[in-house]
């Protein structure tokens, strides 16, 4: 069965070869670009912006005006004689609607503005809406026409034996683990990430801004992909946590925090300190050894490395579970490889 499913497939995909050439051209044709240009004269202007780009733009503008008017996306209309019972109902309906479309339905507009840009390259658009049972509500995504295959001579969806949605991995050349972080505020944005490749998100400022996040994504995506990222820095005997990129400081203790985020559901924790990020003098091994006392789940000692010692004294001294760096490997002074044989010979544990 399982062959017969692929052989659908790939027959049904092959047999719109012709409108994917097509297609991709039609991408091509919305590139802007700039090429070094000695005609008329040297350094003469080489911006190119193709008039099918504005064309499109405009488009997608004008039909989310008419799409998403000021009194909402959706509009109600009584069939035969009107009366107050059936005006009220239809407001109600009207209402109902409006709000489930812009409120809990965070993604739709988005979604929907995704799609009607690629209407008029692509020809058509579909957007999947679909119950969640574990969002507890409906959601919305809009699938690229490259992304959904139809049966080969199949003129509407409703007679169509069979459709596929392509869903896409953005890492196919990436062999090792991937955590993605940064402007990660939903489980919209969490259910992207992964979908797009990502084996693991590291959130933190959305995190301190609503704790609830992680529970529901824990719960949702399970907590083995969920990383809270804990940016700490020292006041008298007191590490506080630290929002936006380590620039606000908080009055969250780092320790408690961590613990919150451990009871929420988080899968492991990221701990970066800041009075040791970037001065190469060895992680904070006091912090990481407290945290480590009183956690279950790994720590990420992340902040200050500059020798291989360094990298040793994490696991021995502060009791990591991981290590992260990055000045020393973006600028080639120490290699991945002699920190792995390094702490090999030390007798550390490490993934090849």
């Amino acid at each position: 069965m399982a062959s017969d499913l692929v052989a659908d497939f790939q027959a049904d995909r092959e047999s719109r070869s012709d409108w994917a050439r097509a297609y991709v051209k039609g991408l091509d044709l919305l590139g802007m670009k700039v090429e070094d240009r000695q005609q008329p004269w040297s350094g003469a202007s080489g911006v190119f912006h193709p008039l099918l780009t504005e064309a499109v733009v405009r488009f997608q503008a004008q039909a989310m005006g008419e799409i998403f008017p000021a009194s909402g996306p959706v509009r109600t209309k009584i069939v035969g004689k009107q009366d107050p019972n059936k005006t009220a109902q239809a407001e109600r309906v009207q209402n109902e609607m409006n709000y489930l479309l812009t409120e809990e339905m965070s993604e739709y507009r988005d979604e929907m503005e995704q799609m009607l840009f690629k209407l008029p390259i692509a020809g058509s658009a579909f957007k999947k809406v679909y119950y969640d049972p574990l969002m507890e509500r409906p959601c919305a995504m809009f699938v690229p026409s490259e992304d959904f295959v139809a049966s080969y001579g199949a003129s509407d969806l409703k007679t169509c034996p069979r459709y596929t949605h392509v869903m896409k991995k953005t890492a196919n050349e990436v062999f090792i683990p991937l955590t993605v972080g940064g402007g990660i505020s939903s489980i919209e944005n969490i259910q992207a990430l992964l979908k797009a490749g990502a084996d693991k998100v590291s959130i933190n400022s959305a995190a301190i801004k609503n704790p609830n996040i992680i529970k529901e994504a824990s719960e949702y995506f399970g907590n083995q992909c969920i990383v809270v990222a804990v940016d700490a820095k020292k006041h008298n005997d007191d590490w506080f946590v630290y929002s936006h990129g380590g620039t606000k400081k908080t009055d969250l203790l780092a320790l408690s925090w961590i613990e919150k985020a451990q009871e929420l559901g988080a899968g492991e924790i990221l701990l970066t300190s800041m009075d040791k990020d970037g001065t190469k003098s060895g992680f904070d091994n006091e912090l990481l050894g407290k945290v480590s006392e009183f956690i279950k789940i790994p720590v990420i000692a992340s902040g200050g490395v500059g020798t291989l010692d360094h990298f040793y004294d994490g696991v021995a001294k502060g009791k990591a579970d991981a290590l992260l760096a990055a000045s020393v490997f973006h600028f080639n002074e120490i290699s991945i490889k002699e920190v792995k044989e390094y702490l090999k010979d030390k007798n550390i544990s490490i993934r090849d």
